[in-house]
């Protein structure tokens, strides 16, 4: 009979555990008495996400009370709350770089400091987190508190989301809290810098060169540049979308005969698979150019 060393055996013991801890069921998922819940807020091309749990007030004095004033917050309950951001922000204008951080809060009756933290780890406030020390803070600003409707559940939103900008509002109780948010580089300016790149790879791709006319065309955007993009789709494959988007940037540099030219050009290219919705559009817009 062979003779089963140690080593072996203990190699066998441990994977024979393994084995087990992986076929066990996982542990019962419980629910938490202040939910967990996210809101993601896309601006221009930057996406930012806060992720938190929501206590809830129960009848309970929040502010100056529950949360003391002048005194670190977790601006939630349960672990951090935390913010996250594809792109570079001005948060009430100051930079955040790209990335993910956790979102402190020093409660004030007048004003507010919100700060933004390099630590999401669970354990950043049991370890003994230093308003004064500021600890991995990446960037603190100061806001205005203002009263608001009556929030039974603490709550993340988006106000006034535009191209560019939105602000974030922290709400509970009867107070809501804004903070400013901002792309740091115009997505416009981003936008044309990324076409760019993408139209100098493929010059001669259709798909590229008609979304770069059409983005320019749509936004307003560098309507000379456009319409070099536009001349290149239409060398590349002459359609109604290459040349409809050619003739909105000749009525943006003023050029309105040759822009409505263009529009006839582009119904008279239209085909079956063509959009009806598309065509109903030139037509009406065309109308409009001949007044």
């Amino acid at each position: 009979m062979k003779r089963i060393s140690i080593l072996s055996l203990a190699i066998l013991t441990a994977s024979v555990a393994a084995a087990q801890e992986a076929a066990a069921p996982p542990p019962v998922r419980l629910p938490q008495i202040s939910p967990g819940a996210s809101v993601t807020q896309t601006i221009g091309v930057t996406d930012v996400t806060i992720k938190y749990s929501r206590p809830g007030v129960k009848g309970r004095s929040i502010w100056g009370t529950l949360v003391p004033y002048d005194a670190a917050w977790r601006a939630g309950a349960n672990s951090p709350t935390t913010i996250q951001a594809s792109e570079d922000l001005l948060v009430e204008g100051q930079k955040l770089p790209a990335g993910t951080y956790a979102l402190f809060a020093v409660p004030g009756k007048e004003e507010w400091t919100v700060i933004f933290n390099k630590n999401t780890q669970d354990g950043v406030f049991a370890e003994g987190y230093d308003v004064k020390t500021g600890k991995d803070d990446v960037l603190r600003v100061k806001v205005k508190p203002r009263p608001g409707a009556a929030t039974e559940w603490m709550e993340y939103r988006f106000d006034d989301p535009g191209v560019d900008s939105a602000t974030l509002v922290l709400a509970w109780e009867n107070l809501e809290v804004p903070i400013s948010l901002k792309n740091a580089t115009e997505t416009k300016t981003k936008v044309m810098t990324a076409l760019r790149k993408s139209v100098s790879e493929k010059p001669n791709d259709y798909q590229t060169l008609i979304r770069a006319a059409n983005y320019s065309a749509s936004w307003e955007v560098d309507p000379d540049q456009g319409l070099a993009w536009a001349d290149q789709a239409i060398k590349a494959r002459d359609t109604t979308g290459a040349r409809w988007s050619k003739a909105r940037l000749l009525k943006q540099k003023g050029r309105t005969a040759e822009a409505i030219a263009e529009a006839d050009k582009a119904l008279g290219l239209a085909t079956k698979e063509t959009s009806e919705d598309l065509l109903a559009t030139i037509k009406r817009t065309k109308e409009e150019w001949k007044k």
